[in-house]
């Protein structure tokens, strides 16, 4: 088998995770792009090029000599010259490049508005409070929350209380699958527990000054 050929496998149950030794920055088009110094969540492509999720939610690509390897490194994998190319078979996992490229299409959607109770707005700033409930529906859907849109959270529907994030899961489960508190406050809000709640991941709240 040819050298530059041998196949890539990630070792069985690792997320590829690199560790930047500095800040990289991008040149070209993708001047003003930062990734900073420590560890991110890597992703291939099929000819063990990696990237990694920029400040901006772009991606970036990493040279070998700006990093190293935390876990998930593949078998074979290139840290020699960078005209070396190897092919990473096919593996189950999140961060693929087709994921990356989702989550790209996704940081540049509007903002998603989602109004709330002073008493839950405190607590996504606090860090309490990591998910958001809405009905399943038109509104509150997997197109409508995809992972890697920004949200713009309220304290209501003024403008004097606000703070940003991002979607980091989303997920569809019947009312009668939550706790008793949260069943409770689906009849509050329902009458019913007749039907589904889309469950709304969120990554880091910053309050908007």
């Amino acid at each position: 088998m040819n050298k530059q050929f041998l196949p890539q496998q990630i070792p069985a149950g690792e997320t590829p995770v690199v560790r930047l030794l500095h800040d990289v920055r991008g040149d070209f088009c993708f001047a003003g792009t930062v990734a900073r110094m420590g560890e991110h969540k890597a992703y291939l492509n099929q000819y063990g090029a990696v990237s990694v999720l920029a400040e901006n939610w772009h991606g970036l690509g990493v040279r070998p000599p700006e990093m190293e390897w935390v876990s998930g490194k593949p078998s074979h994998w290139c840290e020699g010259g960078k005209n070396t190319v190897y092919v990473i078979e096919p593996y189950e996992g999140d961060w693929t490049l087709e994921a990356l490229n989702k989550l790209e299409a996704a940081a540049k959607l509007k903002p998603l508005f989602i109004p709330l109770r002073t008493e839950f707005f405190n607590k996504f700033l606090s860090g309490e409070k990591k998910e958001e409930l809405r009905m399943y529906g038109p509104h509150w859907n997997e197109k409508t929350c995809r992972v890697g849109r920004p949200v713009l959270l309220s304290k209501g529907y003024g403008k004097h209380a606000r703070a940003t994030s991002r979607i980091t899961s989303f997920g569809k489960i019947p009312a009668t699958d939550l706790s008793a508190k949260d069943q409770q406050a689906v009849i509050a809000c329902f009458d019913s527990l007749d039907i589904e709640i889309a469950v709304i991941g969120l990554g880091d709240v910053v309050e908007v000054a």
